[in-house]
C-alpha cells in the first residue's frame, strides 16, 4: 500500500481514491503546462522578440514543444 492507514484516515479517502488522485495530478500539471501557463506564455514572449527571424521560425517548427525528440 502506497499510503499508510493514518494518512488515508486523515484524508478520509479510500486507497482507490488516493491512487486515482495520484494518477490525475501529473495529467493535470501536463495540461496546465501545455495549454495554460507554460508553453503559450513562452511562445507569446519569444514570438514578439524573435518572430521576424527565419532561424527562429525554423527552430520553432522543428522542435518539439514538451517532450524531446529521442529518435530522428
Amino acid at each position: 500500500m502506497l499510503l499508510s492507514r493514518p494518512v488515508l484516515g486523515a484524508l478520509s479517502l479510500s486507497p482507490a481514491a488516493a491512487l486515482s488522485l495520484c494518477a490525475v495530478s501529473p495529467a493535470f500539471v501536463t495540461f496546465l503546462l501545455l495549454n495554460v501557463s507554460g508553453i503559450p506564455l513562452s511562445e507569446e514572449k519569444y514570438d514578439k522578440r524573435f518572430g521576424d527571424r527565419k532561424d527562429y521560425q525554423e527552430w520553432k517548427e522543428n522542435t518539439p514543444k514538451f517532450f524531446p525528440k529521442i529518435f530522428s
